[in-house]
């Protein structure tokens, strides 16, 4: 079994969220029930909410440095329209997105449309300066939003995979054309999950490992949100994701990306088993 990294780019600055959503006050208001429930300490809450500290969001150098250290090319999911507190402009996805393929990373989309095939194929437009620097288009739906015409929509619209399925589940033919990589781990869901607490975390995601491990996948996915690797406002995040990397490596687990599992897949036919 192999890992592949990944990671969802939904925010950039503070500056993009003051007039076009409410994300600032919706964080506010998490933050602050949160605190309430004992789950965060008040640091944890002002830090997460303190707008003027830094006027970035994202911890993509921090993260991207880590990737550097650890040599894991990660895929990153850079969203090219707007919805659901992702406000982003364009211009800024391409920047970013250039600067990661500098780095050495890969690229996909972040979709925000999932039920129109006509603006899905507007997002893969507007993201091509990107995806045309790469061997493979791929594309992970924001919040892992679909239908059961989602899939056909992406093959059409030449996607090569599509990384929005949450399950333990080996990779897939969708189309003849279209890959599907489940996700088989993701932060949220871990974290969340398990109430904050960063060892009843692991012990599931080791959990979820096992189980990869007796159904034979071939890969396995991890989703991390960068603005998560943050040791003041995410600490719990950050420090699970710096430990599953440390538990995976010295397992002897191999990395790889979402380019080379295609061309494996593409030359081997035997590919669609699943659990």
């Amino acid at each position: 079994m192999k890992i592949i990294v990944s990671h969802d780019i939904d925010h950039l600055n503070w500056s993009e969220h003051y007039f076009q959503d409410l994300f600032i006050l919706k964080l506010f208001l998490r933050s602050t029930l949160m605190l309430l429930r004992g789950q965060i300490s008040i640091k944890t809450a002002l830090s997460r909410c303190n707008i003027f500290a830094d006027k970035r969001i994202n911890r993509l150098n921090e993260l991207t440095e880590f990737l550097r250290h650890q040599e894991i090319r990660s895929t990153f999911f850079i969203a090219f329209s707007n919805g659901l507190n992702l406000s982003y402009s364009t211009s800024k996805a391409i920047e970013i997105g250039e600067k990661l393929i500098d780095q050495n990373f890969l690229v996909g989309v972040h979709g925000i449309e999932f039920n129109h095939i006509e603006k899905i194929n507007e997002e893969k437009v507007k993201a091509l300066p990107i995806l045309s620097k790469q061997s493979f288009a791929g594309i992970r739906m924001h919040y892992l939003r679909s239908t059961d015409k989602t899939k056909d929509y992406l093959s059409k619209t030449l996607y090569n995979y599509d990384s929005t399925e949450y399950c333990i589940k080996n990779p897939y033919l969708v189309r003849p054309n279209l890959w599907s990589f489940p996700i088989s781990v993701m932060d949220t869901y871990v974290i969340e999950r398990h109430n904050h607490n960063l060892d009843l975390a692991k012990r599931y995601t080791c959990q979820l490992l096992k189980k990869a491990n007796d159904c034979q996948l071939k890969y396995f996915v991890i989703n991390f949100h960068d603005l998560y690797f943050d040791d003041n406002a995410y600490s719990i995040y950050k420090n699970w994701f710096i430990w599953l990397i440390d538990h995976l490596k010295k397992e002897g687990f191999e990395f790889s990306d979402f380019e080379q599992a295609l061309l494996d897949l593409n030359s081997n036919s035997n590919n669609n088993i699943l659990c």
